[in-house]
């Protein structure tokens, strides 16, 4: 006995596209020269693109930063708080590539509730860049993550936007924006094939490390349009 397949169903045509093309995109940088083009160009990307959006404006080079605060990222109402805080560890992990000096959204919240000030208010964050010696911020913003499972095909993906602004005033100096994914299953043509492929569409449903892999990739990737700020 054989299973056959009909391509005019959406789910089986969709589960094809994907095994055609999902081992064959390699991760793109456009610089899309502002920053305020980035989040149109990010809503209208195929998440197959693994492309990364990016601009550095010209203050970036006029006030090069020393300090970087991380504010703690921007979630969904409704989404898992764990997210937040996983992707708040990684932005600050993957700064430290990048920058001398990091502070932490842990570390800035246990400074923040010490001087009984509010990092999400500007006057109060300006208060907190002065004490800490930090001239810059990071706005790290999700919308969670997306998943589709379409029994011989699962499909994860999550995006993030990164903003990086002056303390002093808010000026933007940098933003980038991508969408890591993961996806696995098969084309269910014999019997045999479309167990194989419920087998890995369900592992990867169940995988508990997919989640926290995609932040760093999301997040590394988008990180490495930055220009490397440490002294040597």
């Amino acid at each position: 006995m054989t299973l056959g397949f009909d391509m005019r169903q959406p789910i089986t045509a969709a589960a094809l596209s994907l095994a055609v093309l999902g081992g064959c995109t390699q991760v793109s940088y456009v610089d899309r020269g502002t920053t305020k083009n980035i989040d149109t160009a990010s809503a209208q990307q195929e998440p197959i693109t693994r492309q990364v959006d990016y601009h550095l404006e010209r203050a970036f080079y006029e006030t090069p930063p020393d300090c970087v605060m991380v504010l703690p990222t921007r979630v969904p109402k409704g989404t898992d708080a764990g997210i937040g805080r996983r992707i708040d560890d990684a932005v600050a992990r993957h700064l430290n590539g990048y920058l001398d000096k990091v502070i932490d959204a842990r570390r800035l919240g246990v400074q923040a509730r010490e001087r009984v000030l509010d990092p999400a208010h500007p006057g109060d964050r300006q208060r907190l860049g002065r004490a800490l010696r930090c001239d810059t911020y990071m706005e790290v913003e999700t919308a969670g993550v997306s998943s589709s499972y379409a029994v011989v095909w699962t499909s994860l993906s999550i995006g993030v936007r990164m903003t990086l602004k002056r303390v002093r005033d808010d000026e933007v100096l940098w933003r980038g924006a991508h969408t890591a994914e993961r996806s696995g299953g098969g084309m269910p043509i014999t019997l045999l094939g479309a167990g194989a492929g419920m087998f890995n569409a369900g592992r990867l449903a169940g995988d508990k490390d997919a989640v926290p892999s995609m932040i760093d990739d999301s997040l590394r990737r988008t990180l490495a349009s930055l220009p490397d700020m440490r002294r040597k």
